[in-house]
């Protein structure tokens, strides 16, 4: 049989050569906590903290800032400023969903391959949004892909880099397409 022992008296000698072998912050933590609190220290973790929120706010800024400035005109004029300033452009807000194509043509013109296209772009937003480009594609009769053109709106007669809301533009181009028998086609818009 076993001698019974005091279980506090048994783990004593383990437990004071653990403390020695534990590294300096471990064992003193009142020194970290005084190097921690001393006022050079919290200021700059402040700083740090103010730095980062700047860095968001600006991060924040130039990523919204196409939106921000078409929503509020006054805002809009600051972020122009800062943006000269910065070396930056400030360009309408890409919004596909706010543009819906109200018509579209494809007739045959005058000459060999020659086509006119036409169509017609509805704003439903309520803001000014950039104009797309128009992903036309060519179909034979029974709806197989011939070929496809990427266009953008300078191709097809706009000088104008926004569509107003509520308002609609109308885009015209002759295309050639060479001997490619199109019975069909489909547009489709997108931001490039």
């Amino acid at each position: 049989a076993l001698p019974e022992m005091d279980a506090e008296a048994a783990f004593a000698p383990t437990a004071t050569r653990v403390l020695k072998e534990l590294p300096p912050f471990v064992r003193a933590p009142k020194a970290l906590t005084q190097a921690q609190s001393r006022p050079f220290v919290a200021a700059g973790w402040l700083a740090v903290l103010v730095l980062s929120a700047l860095a968001l706010v600006w991060q924040l800024a130039v990523h919204f800032q196409a939106s921000v400035a078409a929503r509020s005109p006054a805002i809009g004029d600051a972020i122009a400023a800062i943006c000269r300033a910065a070396g930056c452009r400030l360009d309408l807000p890409l919004r596909l969903e706010s543009v819906a194509v109200d018509s579209s043509g494809l007739t045959k013109a005058e000459g060999n391959g020659l086509y006119r296209l036409s169509v017609v772009l509805h704003n439903r937003g309520d803001t000014e949004v950039r104009v797309p480009a128009i992903d036309l594609s060519l179909t034979d009769d029974q709806g197989r892909v011939l070929g496809r053109k990427v266009l953008l709106p300078s191709e097809l007669g706009s000088t104008r880099q926004g569509i107003s809301p509520g308002t609609d533009l109308m885009l015209q181009g002759v295309l050639e397409t060479g001997d490619i028998p199109a019975a069909g086609y489909t547009v489709e818009i997108f931001y490039p």
